[in-house]
């Protein structure tokens, strides 16, 4: 069995590998099956992410969310690694500036920032899941930290946890570790995982 290492590496260049077409082309795909999902048509505030290295598209995600005048939240990292995640309000326009991983976050004052708990729905990338929901991420334990209260509480407590991935980064099972979050559903250009 391949280790999280070696499972993470492969993906990213499998992610890496396609071309813009075939981005656009998955990222309309699994844009119109996230849209029909009853957590995207009732959320209010829902938190997403600027694509890179060819992670699932959620421009046009964020279009329609602001269509439907839902708000749309980036997630914004701090000096410190071990601090969790929070949210900065993202609108038509804005100013984004680069953080230390060369990720676009919201350039606005850290006072308005909101936390995990506070949003209806998240749209996660994904390395790698299996059928169980379970993720690989890029390693850094961002999100698994944002999201411990989760496990703390009831998992059916906001937000909803919704993955974005292409079906060939599914494998078949993951070994979580305690401190990691299994997400709500998946959906990917072929299929929904819940």
């Amino acid at each position: 069995m391949k280790s999280q290492e070696e499972i993470r590496k492969s993906n990213v260049a499998k992610r890496k590998a396609l071309n813009e077409y075939q981005l656009d082309e998955l990222e309309k795909i699994i844009a119109q099956r996230v849209i029909s999902t009853t957590q995207f048509q009732k959320a209010k505030a829902i938190a997403t992410y600027i694509p890179i290295n060819g992670e699932v598209g959620t421009y046009l995600l964020i279009e329609q969310a602001w269509q439907r005048n839902k708000e749309i939240y980036l997630p914004v990292l701090f000096t410190s690694k071990y601090q969790p995640l929070k949210f900065a309000k993202f609108v038509p326009g804005a100013k984004l500036i680069l953080n230390r991983y060369g990720i676009p976050e919201p350039d606005i004052c850290p006072a308005k920032y909101k936390t995990a708990k506070q949003m209806n729905l998240m749209l996660i990338p994904v390395v790698a899941f299996d059928p169980e929901c379970k993720r690989i991420g890029m390693g850094g334990g961002y999100y698994d930290r944002a999201l411990a209260f989760k496990k703390l509480r009831q998992a059916n407590i906001r937000p909803h946890l919704l993955g974005l991935a292409y079906e060939f980064q599914k494998i078949e099972s993951i070994k979580a570790n305690s401190w990691d979050m299994a997400l709500n559903m998946i959906v990917t250009d072929s299929f929904h995982y819940d």
